[in-house]
């Protein structure tokens, strides 16, 4: 990857657009973007990159989380293209500054957790394992939500069996 390579004002641009608007946007050109060489895959997304990362805070949540919808759309109507368009950013990212590849977890994991589905999450597992790892699947939530229950209860119930115990029995 160069280090000179230039932000794509078109990308950060859709960040104006309403989220509908945005998400539609967004899957079109991953789409256009899946069907490039690969030279020419990485190099666009590259410029696509930047230029996502160079939006504040607020906005570059907004933009991550359409664009995720956007990633999972693609994938419900052609896993290939959303596979492609996915492995650029991945690759893009193993070639930039750690404070980027940093941000992104953050930003994807902080937005996951907060405003997308466990269905959207789950589609996600299968797209980007490595940055959706660490969030919680709802039958693992489940599971272990029920497991402590019982944990709970029984600790509940053997402070009661231990309270009705004889004065004399402290063993």
């Amino acid at each position: 990857m160069t280090t000179d390579a230039q932000m794509d004002a078109t990308w950060s641009g859709l960040s104006e657009l309403d989220a509908t608007a945005r998400q539609q946007s967004m899957e079109e050109r991953f789409a256009r973007l899946a069907s490039k060489a690969e030279a020419d895959r990485f190099a666009e997304a590259e410029s696509m990159v930047r230029a996502e990362y160079s939006l504040g805070d607020m906005p570059l949540q907004d933009f991550t989380v359409s664009r995720l919808r956007a990633w999972i759309a693609l994938s419900r109507r052609d896993p290939a293209q959303a596979t492609a368009a996915v492995k650029a950013y991945d690759h893009v990212f193993d070639h930039l500054p750690a404070e980027m590849a940093m941000k992104r977890a953050s930003v994807v994991q902080t937005v996951a957790r907060a405003q997308l589905s466990s269905d959207e999450i789950e589609a996600l597992f299968d797209l980007i394992p490595s940055l959706v790892r660490q969030l919680p699947r709802a039958k693992q939530e489940a599971d272990r939500s029920s497991a402590s229950q019982a944990r709970v209860e029984a600790a509940r119930q053997g402070t009661a069996a231990r309270a009705k115990k004889p004065f004399w029995k402290f063993w």
